[in-house]
């Protein structure tokens, strides 16, 4: 685990300290960031002696990888060794979940640090790495773990074997879910409530995608809906920095400027935006960012709004594609590949998104009004619902497929499906494109997605229906 820095060193040997320290600058800044000298000096550990425990930067990285799984796999073994002998696959799938979980949300740091150590791209890795126990997929514990208790959950199903690429995908697909919820609960919009709220929404999305396991694995699927993929191609990503971007009318400059601000909150944090700094990735000077935006709350407020509107207009996108009589279930799915087609386009704005987002997501009513005007083209400025354009889009078609099978009418149930089929699509955006699928091919990546729709669609039309076995 990563302790605080100003933690007192007492007898602690100087390798801990400088892996502990080199873990908390991952976590912020990426393993690129990572200096020897610097973090030496940063735990007051003299160079010379930082030198003869690591002889590169490499070294600490790989040392601070291999702490940080031990770290992983100990709370996992602690999860295990509590179940009773006759547990299933699926117990132990959902152990370690937990185990996945509580090292996220008690150690933040350690989480996004772990995250960042298994985030180099691994295009050669193939389903069969998995099933050799020797092969590279033991580089990421939580993979390797996954794996193989899916596999154990399929012989239990008594379902027909699959092949490695199929136990693959359906791995994939669970981790899609239990990351997204753990990194939205570390990091992202969940990390504002309490504790206990926390692990109750884990543990009922959790429900909801345990329930359609076994039958999925047995063949017993709900029948598919369209869409089966994302309609049209995927957008090249965005990889222009704001300095580069035109600057010679008002608009270009308010884009440029906004794109600096992105720079900025990955770099510098949230609480790190200033209109000066954004301006300066921007090449633009303070007083024409101050005559776009006079304070850097208004360049917050309205960067969040700004990137919001595009994750909209990735899903509506891929919604308004369907024919005029879809199903409220085939509008989520849709929205499931807009919100990933988003993600690849544009890591970063998508990651600042997820950084930057501050409203509400627990709806007081199961009849709030969560978007006006969602199906209408709206200008930026006005009639944004206080959930957010995309959110409050997702939760009222969610709303929709619990009318469409009469479930409970109550905002628990609403709340806790939204986080759930919002769970996989944000899951498995964060893995590609700051995780351990960074660099996989997008078909294979809307392949899992896939997958993963057919699962969850099954838990979650079992768990309304009280078909739940």
């Amino acid at each position: 685990m990563i302790t605080s820095v100003d933690v007192e060193h007492g007898n602690r040997p100087s390798r801990q300290l400088l892996i502990e320290q080199a873990g908390r600058v991952i976590a912020k800044a990426g393993i690129d960031e990572v200096r020897l000298r610097e973090v030496a000096d940063q735990v007051d550990v003299p160079f010379g002696e930082a030198r003869a425990l690591f002889a590169s930067e490499a070294e600490l990285v790989e040392a601070t990888k291999h702490s940080l799984n031990e770290a992983l796999t100990s709370v996992v073994d602690l999860h295990l060794e509590r179940l009773p002998e006759n547990a299933t696959a699926v117990d132990k799938l959902r152990a370690t979940a937990l185990s996945y979980f509580s090292f996220a949300v008690e150690d933040p740091s350690a989480f996004a640090a772990f995250t960042a150590v298994h985030a180099t791209p691994q295009v050669g890795l193939k389903a069969e790495d998995f099933v050799d126990r020797g092969g590279r997929a033991e580089t990421c514990p939580i993979m390797r773990m996954l794996f193989e208790l899916t596999e154990d959950a399929i012989r239990e199903s008594g379902g027909r074997e699959v092949d490695a690429k199929g136990t693959l995908l359906s791995a994939l697909s669970i981790f899609s879910h239990l990351h997204g919820v753990t990194q939205l609960a570390a990091e992202g919009i969940l990390r504002y409530l309490s504790p206990a709220a926390k692990k109750q929404t884990f543990s009922a999305v959790m429900d909801t995608l345990s329930v359609g396991l076994y039958p999925f694995f047995r063949g017993e699927r709900i029948e598919r809906t369209i869409p089966y993929g994302l309609v049209g191609e995927q957008p090249e990503a965005l990889l222009t920095k704001a300095k580069d971007l035109p600057r010679t009318t008002e608009e270009e400059q308010r884009s440029a400027l906004l794109r600096g601000a992105v720079e900025e909150i990955l770099d510098r944090g949230v609480t790190g935006l200033y209109i000066g700094g954004a301006a300066n990735r921007a090449g633009l000077s303070v007083q024409e960012a101050e005559h776009l935006f006079e304070s850097d709350k208004e360049l917050a407020n309205y960067l969040e709004r700004y990137l919001d509107k595009i994750n909209y207009e990735f899903i509506y996108r891929q919604v308004a594609a369907l024919p005029e009589d879809a199903s409220a279930v085939s509008k989520i799915k849709a929205t499931g590949y807009g919100y990933v087609s988003h993600a690849l386009y544009d890591p970063q704005g998508f990651d600042t998104l997820i950084k930057i987002a501050s409203g509400p997501i627990v709806p007081m009513s199961f009849e709030d009004n969560f978007l006006p005007n969602a199906n209408k083209a709206v200008e930026l400025e006005r009639d944004f619902s206080e959930f957010g354009r995309a959110f409050g889009f997702i939760m009222s078609l969610v709303r929709e497929v619990i009318d469409e099978v009469d479930g409970p009418r109550t905002p628990w149930v609403l709340f806790t499906l939204v986080i759930s089929v919002w769970a996989g699509a944000h899951g498995l955006s964060m893995l590609s494109t700051k995780g351990p699928l960074r660099g996989y091919d997008s078909d294979f990546i809307f392949e899992v997605l896939t997958q993963y729709m057919d699962i969850e669609f099954g838990g979650i039309m079992r768990s309304l229906s009280g078909m739940a076995n």
